[in-house]
């Protein structure tokens, strides 16, 4: 059998936390809050990502339910971008996600 390995030389760390209220309220069912913070760096100590992320998650009485999600993500060098060759710079970012059902 031939396997896949996506990534390698990836040290991968993260630091989060949040909260559930499930006894249902007025407006909502449940609700969930997070955050988290993280960083990533290849064998040679290059940060590749940083960041930190909010997530918030509010679930109807009839099941419908509305989940948001924002990162940010600083300048950052890439190796992976030029497969071993020089390094480059991977430009900031502010992700949003949106999603409701």
């Amino acid at each position: 059998m031939l396997g896949f390995l996506s990534r390698t030389g990836v040290i991968n760390m993260h630091l989060g936390g949040g909260r559930t209220w499930t006894k249902p309220g007025r407006f909502s069912g449940t609700a969930e809050t997070g955050g988290a913070i993280f960083r990533n760096y290849d064998w040679d100590g290059n940060i590749k990502l940083v960041g930190d992320l909010q997530l918030r998650l509010r679930a109807a009485h009839n099941y419908y339910w509305l989940n948001w999600n924002v990162a940010y993500n600083p300048w950052t060098v890439n190796n992976r971008r030029t497969r071993g060759g020089p390094l480059t710079l991977h430009p900031s970012r502010v992700p949003v996600r949106l999603r409701c059902r």
